[in-house]
């Protein structure tokens, strides 16, 4: 009795790319050898099934094949909760069929083969020795004639088909044909006689073929061609198709007949064999492949008459590559039944999951024991990752972002493995590395913050949270700032995973620049009006969905509004065509005193279903906020504040959601509404304008008023990645701006009358309206012209009005670099902190390269080189840029060895260093000195295969300039100019040596640079221009860097230093004065070395009351510091003039301690003087300030050799 439905398996696929596929990540190859054969079947090792088995025995056959390699190879994804975290594991890899008859034992579990790199039946391709066959040339051979003793190394191989069309012979098949990747032999790999007979054992029985043979050809050369002939499998057309899921049912094997059995016993023992996989059939859970896909399958099994294995290659294909579309990355077909029958059914393995671990590591990746509750993080999983669920990409990623919201790790890993236990099964493997439970963090210059974090408390994920900030934290005034918060979540607690309610309390004091107190368009600025909160705030959240919650509170607060002194500004005030100011303005607050002082309730209800489909926003949100006053506070005040935002995001071409599937068209909807009933003070009244309202106008520019409606609509239509925007909008205040206390509006003269209509269309990214575009221009501008600081005011304001925006997107991701580099030209370390902690904040910006790689190269150059190495460490990815930033971060701040160590684990790393990371290391060492390990690494640096550029030799010049190595500095500028660096001279390489010149008076060679600079153009640069003027100063030339200095149509703080400097060093002290005094008016700033050159010129000039006013006006004026340096010019200015007590006195009013040069400037005026009472003092303190210093003795000696005391002595 004849077999009604026979099987193919497909099996784990072996390590090493196949001939098909190399190179690529997905691996198609033939049967692994690893799984173990059924008893008692004898294989024939003959070219050819036996006859007698070339029926039944057929159905029985493994059809051995390679297994794609998830979603195209394994991947890494992993998570770091500060500026990006160690690097993560795998989330999916390779997957993998069943074993190839007998279900594929060998102790080991389905998915344990499937993630594992499995052997292939013939051995890779060895680099050892091989044997000439010693064989006639040109004849063919046996595989069974070969010799047992040697190693064939194959120079051949070829595929010849036997079905060729109608009245012709073998065709050969090419590394097209599908069956090219079945052969695991390869041209140049050289095996023994029994790996070829393995390798034709593994041919006859995979299924695939009715015939199949190898022969050997011998080669003139010594090595053997191979000849592979076939004739493909072929079985009685189907015209039903059905897919199950056997994922955690034993996988089919082969027959596994007795060698005893009579014939009979082998038809009863194969019909059982039958009822049994139609029993499994039954019984195996159904697939969740779409109808859609089974049509489509259909299709292509009605297009042929028969099935074909090549047709079973394909249907494995086109279903795995489904499944691993769509995120199912462990799916596999593993076996094909019912052949030779109406219905094919293919087996899946689809990937279930069994369990879920969680494992914590310490910073080594030590398995610990972890603080946090497992029930905290298991909250934050996704139904779809949980047991009894497919393992989903896209589940494990939001599983990612879950965790990590939870902003306790550090690092977190999300790792599917084989479930040991339960064959074909997969455990959701979670690592955790957990951030420190307390951290302490302080930026004192004298300005920065101060803070402490306490988190995690008890494993709970509650915390304690403080900042307080100041310019000033030594002297704090009235800019202080601080916060105190206390987050307790899971008030209903953490098993209730129906409710999710955190409780939240905080003291707090913020500044924020009011939007009412502003001036319209185009008219004279108004003074800004700063409004500071001090209170207590205790409030609930519930949370329904991730996106949609509800808030409700109690706030009490005290509001103080603020001018630009930080005074108390009671009214509003405009500039007068006089010039003055009128401060008869609108009342900044509800009592009319500058405070206010309530209590009042706060809600807010937000419901949120949008989603990102392809990288756009669709959906709905509404957004409702109310604030009750309880009459408890100044005036009483009772009052009801309201708003109200809708914002509708539509498809309007139904674009599905799917990897590299375009942008869909969208129409947005938007309506705001906001309004107060009751006392409304200034500072809280609604605005008009800005980039949150209506676009165009800055925020506040329309008017202020009591009610406000806004409606806008605007159509996105998809443009090559991008978006065309037109829009239409409307804002008006419905007439409320005259209720306003002191009316605003009318007082600043604002344009519009609180109404205002839009229309407009723009090509680009768009950012909710199209202000978000123009700031980023005004951000990007300024910060190429230089003015950082102005790029930082951009962000902050823009930061303090974030709170209030709704239903945009965020726009720091491109901000954020720009705000960074502005602090690190600035050197404000506190400012990047606060950015940092934004960064913080922003998952997606602690994980971007570009981000971490700015933060990187702010705290190196802001001198803290310990937060870099932090940023660095915790980066889950490093390219060449990261590396390079920290390593010129080592080699600006001092430490050239930690610079080359990094640059030798960054190679060992297999990361190749470019031009940049040698420049970088040989910059260190030249600025630390060491010229000869600086010339051992330009010769390694060619060695490598790069030639020093103008940045290498620039730094080698540098750095001997900064070690007052002037002639070698000399002679490599002449090197350059002469030819012999192959490079010449920029603008860098001039500014760098002219103080090589100057320092020393070598002013004949340094007029030579001058003239190659005048030759080469770069001597209008602002660097060169300022490097020549102090070059001539320095020699005496004072007329010729005067000349230079005024010829220059830029001029820096440094340029003006020079020049006041040459001044005063050629007794020119009234001039230095006067150049100090055009500073102002042509724009320019000065800087504390201005004023140390200032009041050095007085001291030696004797104009002792203009010092005393350049003194006051440093701190007063100019809101500079005074330096120790300044102290010592001061008491060398009062005690060169004979004011020895004046100058006693200033010393012990200083607020800082006196260093040896302030004492030593008053020892020197009194041995000028002759007061031996002050020089002893003096002398004594100069000593205790400094021991080893013997200058105390000369200048005490000559005090008392002047001194009439002395001259008693001697006689």
């Amino acid at each position: 009795m004849a077999l009604t439905s026979q099987s193919l398996f497909f099996a784990p696929s072996p390590a090493g790319p196949s001939r098909r596929a190399r190179g690529r990540a997905v691996t198609m190859c033939a049967a692994a050898s690893h799984n173990p054969q059924p008893r008692n079947i004898p294989f024939a090792v003959s070219s050819s099934t036996p006859k007698s088995e070339s029926k039944d025995s057929k159905n029985t056959l493994a059809l051995g094949s390679a297994i794609a390699a998830a979603a195209s190879g394994a991947f890494l994804i992993a998570s770091s909760g500060g500026f990006g975290g160690g690097p993560g594991g795998p989330l999916g890899g390779g997957g993998g069929g069943g074993g190839a008859g007998g279900g594929g034992g060998g102790g080991r579990g389905f998915w344990s083969r499937i993630f594992s790199a499995g052997a292939a039946n013939a051995d890779e391709k060895s680099s050892g020795d091989w044997d000439p066959h010693g064989l006639p040339a040109n004849i063919t051979v046996p595989l069974s004639k070969l010799s047992g003793l040697k190693r064939y190394k194959l120079s051949e191989l070829k595929f010849f088909d036997r079905a060729a069309p109608a009245g012709g012979g073998a065709t050969e098949a090419g590394p097209e044909d599908s069956f090219f990747e079945m052969v695991t032999l390869q041209p140049g790999g050289v095996y023994t006689k029994s790996q070829l007979l393995k390798e034709l054992e593994t041919l006859v029985s995979c299924g695939m073929f009715e015939r199949v043979d190898l022969e050997g050809k011998a080669k003139p050369d010594g090595t053997l061609g191979l000849t592979v002939s076939f004739t493909e499998s072929v079985w009685s057309a189907a015209k039903q198709f059905k897919c199950i899921n056997v994922g955690l049912m034993a996988q089919s094997g082969q027959a596994d007949f007795d060698q005893d059995m009579t014939e009979r016993e082998k038809m009863d023992y194969l019909r059982k064999q039958e009822r049994d996989y139609q029993q499994r059939v039954r019984g195996a859970m159904p697939c969740i492949l779409p109808e859609t896909v089974r049509g489509e399958v259909l299709a292509m099994m009605k297009k042929q008459e028969k099935v074909s294995a090549r047709m079973l290659q394909k249907i494995r294909d086109h279903v795995q590559k489904w499944y691993h579309n769509e995120g199912f990355v462990c799916a596999q077909v593993v076996n094909f039944g019912n052949l030779n029958t109406s219905e094919v059914v293919c087996e899946v393995v689809e990937g279930d999951i069994t369990k879920v671990e969680y494992q914590f590591q310490d910073k080594l990746g030590n398995f610990v024991e972890g603080n946090t509750q497992i029930p905290i993080i298991d909250r934050e999983l996704p139904q779809q990752l949980r047991p009894g669920h497919i393992f989903n990409i896209g589940a494990g990623k939001q599983a990612l972002k879950n965790i990590n919201s939870l902003a306790l790790f550090s690092n977190i890993e999300v790792n599917p493995r084989p479930d040991e236990t339960k064959e074909g099964g997969i455990v959701v493997e979670i690592k955790l590395k957990e951030l420190e439970p307390k951290s302490a963090e302080a930026s004192i210059q004298p300005g920065g913050t101060v803070s402490f974090e306490h988190r995690n408390i008890y494993g709970l994920n509650r915390s304690i949270v403080g900042s307080v900030t100041s310019s000033n934290l030594l002297n704090p005034q009235d800019d202080l700032s601080f916060k105190l918060e206390y987050v307790h979540p899971y008030l209903d607690g953490v098993d209730d995973r129906n409710k999710n309610r955190t409780f939240k309390t905080s003291c707090f004091n913020t500044r924020k620049l009011s939007p009412v107190f502003v001036a319209g368009p185009n008219m004279e600025e108004a003074p800004p009006v700063w409004v500071d909160r001090v209170g207590f705030k205790a409030n609930i959240t519930e949370s329904f969905t991730r996106q949609s919650k509800f808030t409700y509170g109690l706030v009490v607060e005290e509001v103080t509004t603020r001018d630009e002194t930080n005074s108390i500004c009671t009214h509003g005030s405009r500039a007068m065509p006089s010039g003055g100011l009128s401060m008869d303005g609108p009342p900044t607050t509800l009592s009319g005193t500058g405070v206010d002082r309530m209590a009042f309730l706060q809600a807010n209800i937000t419901r949120d279903n949008t989603e990102f489909v392809n990288g756009a926003v669709i959906g709905d949100r509404c957004i409702f906020q109310l604030d009750q006053g309880l009459g408890i506070g100044s005036k009483n005040p009772l009052f009801n504040r309201h708003q109200l935002t809708l914002t509708k995001f539509i498809n309007l071409n139904k674009q599905e959601k799917g990897v590299g599937k375009s942008l869909p068209a969208v129409l947005v909807l938007h309506g705001h509404y906001a309004g107060c009933v009751g006392d409304l003070p200034s500072y809280d009244a609604f605005t008009l304008g800005g980039p949150y309202s209506v676009r165009g106008y800055g925020m506040g520019e329309l008017g202020a008023s009591r009610n406000v409606l806004e409606v806008a609509s605007e159509v996105r239509i998809p443009l090559k990645n991008t978006y065309v925007y037109g829009f239409a909008e409307h804002g008006t205040d419905l007439g409320s701006s005259k209720d306003v206390k002191g009316n605003p509006t009318e007082f600043f003269r604002r344009v519009g009358r609180g109404s205002s209509y839009g229309l407009g269309v723009k090509l680009g990214l768009q950012m909710r309206g199209m202000e978000t575009s123009s700031w980023m221009k005004q951000l990007t501008s300024s910060s190429r012209q230089g003015r950082h600081g102005h790029v930082l005011h951009l962000f902050f304001t823009r930061l303090c009005l974030q709170p209030s925006i709704r239903g945009t997107v965020d726009p720091y991701p491109a901000a954020v670099p720009t705000a960074l580099r502005a602090c690190a030209h600035l050197a404000k370390a506190a400012s990047g902190r606060l950015i940092h902690a934004l960064v913080l904040t922003r998952p997606g910006l602690a994980w971007d390269e570009v981000v971490a790689t700015a933060l990187l190269d702010m705290y190196a150059k802001c001198g803290l080189i310990a937060s870099p190495r932090k940023v660095f460490d915790e980066m889950p990815v490093r390219d060449l840029v990261v590396w390079n930033a920290l390593l010129a971060g080592y080699a600006r701040h001092g430490l050239p060895e930690h610079a080359l160590a990094l640059a030798v684990k960054m190679r060992g790393l297999g990361v190749s260093p470019d031009l940049v990371t040698w420049n970088a290391t040989i910059s260190g060492f030249a600025m630390a000195g060491d010229d000869t390990m600086a010339s051992d690494l330009v010769g390694a640096m060619q060695e490598d295969g790069f030639q020093p550029d103008v940045v290498t030799w620039t730094s080698l010049v540098s750095g001997s300039v900064l070690n007052f190595q002037y002639g070698r500095a000399r002679a490599l500028f002449r090197q350059m100019v002469a030819g012999g660096a192959r490079v010449l001279p920029s603008s860098a390489t001039v500014s760098s040596v002219l103080p090589a010149f100057g320092t020393v008076g070598d002013i004949k060679h340094g007029k030579e640079v001058h003239g190659y600079a005048v030759v080469t153009g770069v001597e209008r640069e602002l660097t060169v221009g300022s490097a020549l003027v102090d070059m001539y100063a320095k020699s005496g030339l004072v007329h010729e860097a005067h000349h230079l200095f005024d010829k220059m149509s830029e001029r820096s703080t440094v340029t003006w230093n020079s020049m006041i400097f040459g001044l005063a060093n050629s007794g020119h002290c009234q001039e230095a004065v006067g150049l100090f005094n055009r500073m102002p008016r042509e724009g320019a700033k000065p800087d504390h070395l201005t004023f140390t050159a200032l009041l050095t010129v007085c001291s030696y000039g004797g104009m002792v009351e203009v010092g005393k006013v350049l003194y006051r006006g440093m701190r007063e004026e100019y809101g500079i510091e005074p330096r120790l340096e300044h102290y010592a010019c001061m008491v060398h200015l009062l005690g060169r003039a004979g004011m020895l007590d004046e100058a006693y006195d200033f010393i012990k009013a200083m607020p800082v301690e006196p260093d040896c040069f302030v004492w030593g400037a008053l020892l020197g005026a009194c041995r000028s003087h002759g007061n031996i009472e002050l020089a002893e003092l003096a002398a004594s303190r100069v000593r205790t300030v400094e021991p080893g210093n013997a200058v105390s003795y000369v200048l005490l000696s000559g005090a008392l050799a002047s001194s009439t005391t002395f001259s008693r002595l001697k006689g």
